[in-house]
Formats: structure tokens, C-alpha cells, sequence
């Protein structure tokens, strides 16, 4: 049972503020480019966020943008942002442009942009951040190598105890899941490299043109009915390579890079 009140967990905390983030980072054969992030947040947790104070904060603001862009790697600088607002979601669009690929660094943590409570002294530490990292060659035929993110390490169950809560698990998850698609709906995290020239060569799983996809997740649709979560729990335990080619194959919404170091030759 403890595996699903983790996962439960999990969500509750996530849905005090469902988002929608995508990051396009696209370079040049000189290892130059730019990195371009929409990020969304609904209306109803942006208001939940902004209830009791008696100003409220932009969510759109350009100067903390323009902090942030250190937080990118050396050299990254702002170059623009405009709001942004659809019927559920408000957020932003923000440019940002570096001189050398090798100097950026991508964290997929964006726990504090929607986090509604302020840390004290007596909070846990924070999740340790991991980030994508690049070396980049610069020739004829110039080449990109994209350092995922290492695993974070997972510790197998006994299997008894696994057999006897999966289905309490079920039962739980069941009656569940329609407020979860509801609260998860529009919910999407990406991140993708596009380099900008002919693609000579990579051994990127998850190719569509120039189009790298490092991961791609869509919430509402990975949450379509009860098997989702059994190949969640299977993952937990198991975060091979094999084990994630197989929750993509059977869970939709899913598209993550299952290479450790992409590698692109492209001129």
C-alpha cells in the first residue's frame, strides 16, 4: 500500500499548481542558439497561489525573468518575454540566448515557480536538482552530446507485499482517476533540442525531423485508466532502459529518452 500513498501524495502536491512547461532549445553549427520556455499555470491554482495576499504578485514578471537567466548557465542572457493567457492557463513565453551550448545546463525541477508556501527554518531540504548538460565540437560536420539527468537509484519491494496490495491499489486508483484527469487536464511537460542545420547522424530514440524530444509528457492522457498505474509502480522498481521503452508502449502520453548520452552530428 505504501507505493500508492506515495503516488497519491505525489499528486495531491502537484495539483496545488497543474502547469504546462515547454522548453525548445535550439543550436546553431557555431554552438550558439536559443532557449525558448512557455510556461503555463492554471487559472484556479494561480488563484489558489494568490489567495490571502493583499497584493498580488504578476506571474509574468521580466525582472525575476532576467535573474533567472544565470540560473541557465554562464553567458545565458534574457532577450524577451510576453505574456501569456488561454481560457484555463495564464503563464508567459521567455527568449533567452547563449553564445556556447556547453555552458547550459537544464533542471526539470519547477517545483518553487508554482510552490505556494513560503520555506521556514523547519522545512525539509529541497529535492537535490539534476540537469541536462552539452559538450559541443564546432566543425564541418559539428557535434552535439546531450548528458541526461542521472536516475535517481530505486529499491525493490518484496514481491509478496507488492501482490497482496495491488489490489487494493486498483481500487483506490479507480475511484480516483476521473478527479485526477480533471485536475491534470492540459498538464504537459516538455523539453526539446532542435539543432538548426542538416542532421548528419544521432542515436536519438526520439526523432521527428530536427525535432529532438528529450521528454514529453502528457498527464491527462497518461492517466486513462488503472494500468497507467501499474506500469508506474513497475518503473519505480525498475528504471531501465527496458523497463521505461516499456511503460511508453503501454502508457499513453509518455515519450521520454531512454539514452543516457545523445549524441548529434550536424552541419
Amino acid at each position: 500500500m505504501k507505493k500508492c500513498v506515495v503516488l497519491f501524495v505525489c499528486c495531491a502536491v502537484v495539483l496545488a499548481g497543474c502547469f504546462d512547461v515547454t522548453t525548445k532549445v535550439k543550436v546553431k553549427p557555431d554552438g550558439s542558439g536559443t532557449i525558448e520556455q512557455t510556461f503555463l499555470i492554471s487559472k484556479a491554482a494561480l488563484e489558489m497561489q494568490q489567495s490571502g495576499k493583499k497584493k498580488k504578485e504578476p506571474f509574468h514578471n521580466p525582472t525575476q525573468l532576467k535573474k533567472e537567466a544565470a540560473e541557465l548557465g554562464n553567458g545565458v542572457e534574457y532577450v524577451s518575454s510576453k505574456k501569456v493567457s488561454t481560457d484555463d492557463f495564464d503563464g508567459y513565453t521567455v527568449v533567452y540566448k547563449f553564445s556556447d551550448i556547453s555552458a547550459l545546463k537544464l533542471s526539470d525541477d519547477f517545483g518553487e515557480k508554482v510552490s505556494s508556501k513560503k520555506k521556514t527554518a523547519s522545512d525539509e531540504a529541497p529535492r537535490q536538482k539534476t540537469y541536462t548538460t552539452f559538450a559541443f565540437q564546432k566543425g564541418a560536420e559539428s557535434e552535439l552530446v546531450i548528458n541526461m539527468p542521472p536516475k535517481a537509484s530505486t529499491v525493490k519491494q518484496d514481491k509478496t507485499d507488492e501482490e497482496t496490495t495491488d489490489a487494493a491499489s486498483d481500487s483506490l486508483a479507480e475511484s480516483g482517476l476521473a478527479m485526477m484527469r480533471l485536475f491534470f487536464r492540459g498538464m504537459k511537460i516538455a523539453t526539446y533540442i532542435e539543432p538548426q542545420g542538416e542532421i548528419v547522424s544521432t542515436n536519438a530514440h526520439l526523432r521527428d525531423g530536427n525535432r529532438i524530444t528529450l521528454a514529453e509528457v502528457e498527464f491527462e492522457k497518461m492517466f486513462a485508466d488503472t494500468s497507467t498505474l501499474r506500469y508506474l509502480r513497475k518503473m519505480k522498481d525498475d528504471n531501465s532502459p527496458e523497463a521505461m521503452r516499456e511503460v511508453m508502449r503501454n502508457v499513453p502520453g509518455i515519450k521520454l529518452e531512454t539514452a543516457e548520452k545523445i549524441t548529434v552530428r550536424f552541419r
